[in-house]
């Protein structure tokens, strides 16, 4: 042999290429199928199917709810793209090397979603028809923004993005393959959207339509949004959506409760409560009422806009699974008439002005919410800036025993690391946590060390902490 280990072969193949050793033909055929694997790099070795879902996993991060424009200018130009994800974009994949650019080209679904920016900018129709034809036939998710309207523009009297409505004719074009749509203009919806063609929208599921996000901005006339959502409300499997505040408040009536499983609205709790007996088979609920959101209410008096009328009503959601509440007041009221079987993750976001008029949230409501549901949630977000004393004892429910996720985004203490340390006994709070964040945690290191070892040590029927994400918080007097 004239190579004698693995480690020289693969000097041999580095330094010697074959071609070299011509004269010795049989060498040559002797060699090639003993040591093929060393002429190729690793990363090429990968399989196609395992390359394409590492493709995917670096657009994890796309999120059309919590989709935001490009980097502002003062950091440079941004490049044209329409990639859903601020980490990664397919056509940088197709840039690597000839196997990455077949295997991206050769997979539509890496192309199936675009987050498209109607700025002046040239080379959006081009790009954007270079991106439909790569995606062949699969379901699209789009998301549309305009950029902040300008001063310049007369409230009363908006000009149309010609930008967005020639992209949008394009979309349209399009329609039949429409999975989910995300559209925010500055002013007004463009007129093209009135137009949309009601029997092609077959695939359609979720759609999300801000005609404008200044508050500041009101128009009396709906026509062309309902014109729009009349023809998305025939779609057949139209199942998720979010509207203007005020479009909601004025035509609420019309929309297909029924048929929804994922809502996202911003209204008065009496008018939510009018609405969920109506959502069969809601599944997920996000509700959002603040003083901010009551601009479209004449009352000025915000916490007099609640009439109550349902001081006696209860709605039971059999299938709702999640349950996301934004409100700057307590929502006690809400959860008292609420049953919530199916409960399985709550996000609760409490931003209570810092007066003593202020009224707290009681515990004990949402704790008779779990107990009157039966339900053991897995998942819980918990943000209340003077509700520590809350959490804990919420935490402290036997209906929280099969908590697995828990995130804290207001301040907490000392009072809460040493509520989750584990003792080794059985009233143990939160025996099944597996993931933990704390992002205001004003507790000392060697408390939060103490709570984490006490959960990393394995013991019967509890689950080991596994994932810790703490931020602590220096607050200056």
């Amino acid at each position: 042999m004239i190579i004698a280990s693995d480690i020289t072969n693969h000097l041999f193949l580095t330094k010697f290429p074959l071609e070299n050793f011509i004269p010795f033909p049989s060498l040559i055929t002797d060699f090639i199928p003993r040591h093929a694997a060393w002429a190729t790099p690793p990363i090429n070795r990968i399989p196609v199917e395992l390359l394409t879902h590492i493709f995917f996993f670096t657009l994890r991060h796309y999120d059309v709810p919590g989709w935001q424009p490009p980097i502002s200018e003062r950091w440079g130009p941004v490049p044209l793209s329409f990639s859903p994800s601020h980490l990664s974009d397919p056509m940088d994949l197709a840039k690597v090397c000839r196997k990455w650019r077949y295997v991206a080209l050769s997979t539509p679904m890496l192309w199936s979603s675009m987050s498209i920016w109607c700025d002046n900018m040239r080379g959006h129709i081009p790009l954007l028809r270079t991106w439909l034809e790569r995606s062949a036939a699969c379901p699209l998710t789009i998301v549309l923004g305009e950029p902040s309207w300008s001063h310049n523009v007369d409230d009363w009297w908006p000009q149309q993005n010609a930008m967005a409505t020639e992209i949008l004719a394009l979309l349209i074009s399009h329609a039949h393959r429409w999975k989910a749509i995300d559209f925010r203009f500055t002013i007004k919806i463009p007129s093209i959207l009135a137009n949309l063609p009601a029997d092609k929208l077959k695939l359609l599921e979720c759609a999300k339509v801000i005609s404008h996000p200044s508050p500041s901005l009101f128009f009396d006339d709906f026509t062309l949004l309902d014109k729009m959502w009349g023809a998305i409300y025939k779609a057949p499997c139209f199942s998720q959506a979010k509207w203007d505040v005020e479009f909601l408040h004025h035509r609420f009536q019309t929309i297909p409760w029924a048929r929804l499983t994922r809502v996202d609205v911003t209204m008065l709790t009496d008018s939510l409560l009018d609405i969920l007996p109506l959502c069969h088979n809601l599944m997920e609920l996000h509700f959002k009422f603040t003083r901010v959101a009551c601009f479209m209410y004449p009352d000025d008096d915000w916490s007099a806009v609640e009439t109550y009328r349902h001081s006696q009503t209860h709605v039971v959601l059999p299938q709702l699974r999640k349950l996301a509440i934004i409100m700057d007041y307590s929502p006690d009221f809400l959860f008292q008439r609420l049953t919530l079987p199916s409960l399985l993750s709550c996000s609760i976001d409490l931003r209570l002005p810092f007066s003593s008029s202020a009224t707290p949230s009681d515990s004990s409501v949402f704790r008779e919410l779990l107990e009157r549901s039966h339900c053991r949630p897995r998942e819980l977000y918990f943000k209340d800036f003077s509700g520590e004393d809350n959490l804990i004892d919420i935490l402290k429910s036997p209906w929280m025993s099969c908590l697995i996720d828990l995130s804290v985004v207001s301040r907490s203490t000392e009072k809460l690391a040493q509520s989750l340390t584990r003792t080794g006994t059985t009233d143990s709070i939160l025996p099944r946590l597996e993931g933990l964040e704390l992002q205001r945690s004003t507790a000392s290191p060697d408390t939060l060390a103490h709570m984490i070892h006490s959960r990393r040590q394995k013991l019967d029927s509890f689950s080991l902490l596994r994932d810790v994400k703490i931020t602590r918080w220096y607050h200056k007097h």
